[in-house]
């Protein structure tokens, strides 16, 4: 996962800067890199973790990790079961298993690094 380094940008003094670069990145989502970067996981696995974790984040309209529930999980749940597969049916059980299991994951890490107290309760939901 290259990162891309924004130029420098010189300011003379007495001037207003032009705009900026690049706007700060979200915090929500830089725990995300923190959390891919520490795992020891084969390349597809970490794009199938990013991938879930982005559908997941997207969907919370990027609400802050501390502030998701239960219910936004079981929510989430009922969103994957009624979300129409590339074939035209709805998403397999193991689909959905793997993402929860994604997001249990990441919050259980969440929580080891200090970032949240507690996660939101993943352990009753399955398909």
């Amino acid at each position: 996962m290259a990162r891309d380094i924004p130029e420098p940008i010189f300011i003379e003094f007495g001037q207003a800067a032009k705009g900026l670069v690049r706007v700060a990145e979200d915090l929500g989502w830089q725990r995300v890199v923190e959390f891919l970067r520490s795992r020891e996981l084969s390349a597809s696995t970490l794009k199938a973790y990013e991938r879930q974790i982005r559908i997941f984040y997207s969907w919370t309209q990027n609400k802050p990790w501390q502030n998701i529930t239960h219910r936004d999980i079981d929510r989430y749940k009922q969103h994957l079961k009624n979300r129409p597969s590339k074939r035209g049916g709805s998403l397999a059980p193991t689909t959905i298993n793997q993402a929860l299991a994604t997001l249990k994951s990441f919050f259980k890490w969440l929580t080891v690094k200090d970032y949240m107290a507690y996660g939101p309760d993943l352990d009753e939901t399955g398909p």
